[in-house]
């Protein structure tokens, strides 16, 4: 999609002796582009490729990137300046041809601070050895010398995590929350990522209060946020509803194919339920699902807003679904799968005389969903442990290891 990429420096003000970065990525089809930034959340970070220090960009709930650009050491210095100047790496894609318009992305970065001296991403190459003690050590000193830096807090707390050091995890990721914030006080959508994994770890300590806070707030700033959907459902594992609405988002939006198969076999292991038949009524409602829009009802997006929820944050815990009062309808699909199923050939005749029982456990299904749907409650993650069986525990569980590995 990206061709190639490239950075210029530019004057803002010509009555100042000072330039500022422009990096620009270049592609060819602006359809191509437009369609994989719809409904997306782009990511910018600096890295290192080639023994060089690389921009680079990504569009993670699309699997796209990482794109990057190439700087020249004795640009650093200027680039530094630059940024700190405007609070923003200003960004665009740029399209061949002269009738083609670029489109800016700063907006996707904005007050976003990047380490410029190598030292962040040496510790993220140092993560990826499984060197997680020389990591730390770099990005202690760092986020000492440079507070704010977004990324330099996320990848501490996961060095933290690792350790199982929760409480210093937390800290950190709270940190990295706090500094991916807006003009407005407002948290910005870099901050989804860095909320999903706090959630995901609140889970894995079993405080699935503070936990939905966090997926709640990661899904307001990015519907479409793939490890907070998958947790997310997983507070709620005896809702199918829930985890319906969200493994047909993921199913949308082409992500994690893998882990939602796992999810639907944790549920059908727990209730029951037959998975073509619940594969099919998460197909038609993908079908139907428009990824722009939000799944929950959006929770603030104010920083001390969302400091204040975690604060208060009390179970039980309630789903926020948009759409929670289309329960019953689904219960009627579900009724109309059974009869389908029942109804294919190589039955034997005896499951003739067991039809009537299967409608009535059909019906008392359908009437449970409603009655859930009308509560808008759901059980705690450890009141839907207790419920699932073995199989389903080993598999729930590994869906989570796999989510806290990254």
């Amino acid at each position: 999609m990206i061709s190639r990429g490239y950075y210029v420096f530019e004057s803002p003000d010509a009555a100042q002796d000072l330039d500022v970065p422009l990096f620009v990525f270049e592609a060819d089809d602006r359809r191509e582009v437009e369609a994989a930034l719809k409904d997306a959340v782009v990511r910018f970070t600096v890295g290192e490729a080639d023994g060089k220090l690389q921009y680079i960009m990504a569009i993670p709930s699309k699997q796209l990137g990482n794109w990057g650009i190439p700087i020249e050491p004795e640009d650093v210095p200027r680039i530094k300046a630059g940024v700190e100047l405007l609070g923003v790496c200003a960004t665009q894609i740029r399209f061949t041809g002269a009738r083609k318009r670029s489109i800016d992305l700063s907006h996707h970065c904005f007050n976003l601070m990047h380490d410029w001296s190598g030292v962040f991403p040496e510790a993220v190459k140092l993560m990826d050895e499984d060197q997680f003690d020389a990591a730390q050590s770099l990005l202690e000193k760092l986020v000492v010398e440079a507070p704010g830096l977004h990324d330099a807090h996320w990848h501490l707390a996961r060095c933290y995590k690792h350790h199982e050091r929760w409480d210093d995890a937390i800290a950190q990721y709270l940190k990295a929350i706090a500094s991916a914030e807006g003009p407005r006080a407002e948290l910005l959508p870099m901050a989804a990522e860095t909320l999903a994994h706090l959630g995901i770890l609140f889970f894995k300590l079993e405080r699935p209060a503070e936990a939905l806070v966090c997926l709640h707030t990661a899904l307001t700033l990015d519907p479409n946020h793939a490890e907070a959907l998958v947790t997310y459902a997983a507070l709620f594992t005896g809702n199918k509803d829930v985890l319906i609405a969200c493994m047909a988002r993921l199913v949308a939006t082409e992500q994690l194919p893998d882990e939602r198969g796992l999810m639907v076999s944790a549920l059908c292991a727990r209730t029951g339920l037959r998975e073509a038949q619940l594969a099919r009524q998460i197909q038609r409602r993908a079908q139907a699902d428009a990824p722009s829009e939000p799944l929950l009802k959006p929770s603030s997006k104010k920083t001390d807003d969302f400091v204040k929820a975690l604060k208060e944050a009390k179970e039980p815990l309630v789903p926020q679904l948009l759409d929670a009062a289309s329960a019953a309808e689904r219960s009627a699909e579900t009724a109309r799968d059974e009869a389908h199923e029942d109804d294919e050939p190589g039955k034997e005749d005896a499951d003739a005389d067991e039809e009537g029982d299967e409608e009535e456990e059909v019906d008392e299904e359908a009437a449970r969903q409603k009655q859930v749907s009308a509560q808008a409650a759901a059980s705690t993650q450890a009141m839907a442990l207790v419920g699932l069986s073995l199989t389903g525990v080993c598999i729930l569980g590994a869906v989570i290891w796999h989510l806290l590995r990254s």
